[in-house]
C-alpha cells in the first residue's frame, strides 16, 4: 500500500489478529491455610496464547468457621496484558487513493478489526461476600453474593463482543454433594 502510516497500522494489527503458529502455557499456583476457625486462600493463574493474548489473574479468600456457617469474603481481577488497541483513523489518508466509500470501507475494516481484538480482552474485578451452610456430613449449601466491574475493553469473560465497561451483580445458590 502506497501509504506508509495506514499499510504499518494495518500490519499492527495482523500482527495482533495472527493465528499462525500460536501457542498457549497455562500456569497456576494456590494456597490454602486452615487455622483453627480461621481460613484464607490465595491463588494466581497466567494464561498465555502468543501471539494473541496473556491473561493474568488474582483471587483472595478470608473466611472464619462458626459451627456449621463459614462466612467469607472475597476479592479477584482478572486482566490482560498490554493496551486495547485504539480503532485506527485511515478515512483521511485513504480517501484521495480509493475515494470516499473506499475510504469509508478501509476504515470500517481496520476499525472492525481493532473491535474484534479488544472483544477477547479482560480487565475485571469483583467483591464476594458469602456463607457455607454443612448442613450434612456430606452436603453443604453455599449462598454468594458477586459484584463485578468490567473495564472498558474488557468483557471476554462474559461471552458477547461488547467494548463497554460495565458492572454486574450476580448472586448464586450452590449445593455441594460428597459421595
Amino acid at each position: 500500500m502506497p501509504l506508509p502510516a495506514v499499510a504499518d497500522e494495518a500490519a499492527a494489527l495482523r500482527r495482533r489478529l495472527d493465528l499462525d503458529g500460536i501457542w498457549g502455557n497455562f500456569s497456576e499456583i494456590g494456597v490454602r491455610q486452615e487455622l483453627t476457625d480461621w481460613q484464607w486462600s490465595a491463588e494466581f493463574v497466567h494464561i498465555a496464547a502468543k501471539p494473541l493474548s496473556s491473561e493474568s489473574s488474582v483471587a483472595l479468600m478470608l473466611g472464619r468457621r462458626i459451627g456449621d456457617w463459614t462466612p467469607y469474603a472475597g476479592y479477584g481481577w482478572a486482566k490482560t496484558s498490554g493496551a486495547a488497541l485504539a480503532p485506527p483513523s485511515w478515512g483521511a489518508a485513504l480517501q484521495p487513493l480509493l475515494g470516499p466509500a473506499g475510504a469509508a470501507q478501509g476504515q470500517a475494516l481496520g476499525a472492525g478489526a481493532a473491535q474484534a481484538y479488544n472483544a477477547t480482552r479482560v480487565q475485571q474485578s469483583s467483591w464476594s461476600v458469602g456463607a457455607r451452610w454443612d448442613f450434612h456430613p456430606q452436603a453443604a449449601l453455599k449462598l454468594q453474593w458477586d459484584e463485578v466491574r468490567v473495564s472498558a475493553n474488557g468483557a471476554a469473560l462474559w461471552g458477547h463482543a461488547s467494548t463497554d465497561a460495565g458492572r454486574a451483580r450476580v448472586a448464586s445458590a450452590v449445593v455441594d454433594f460428597i459421595f
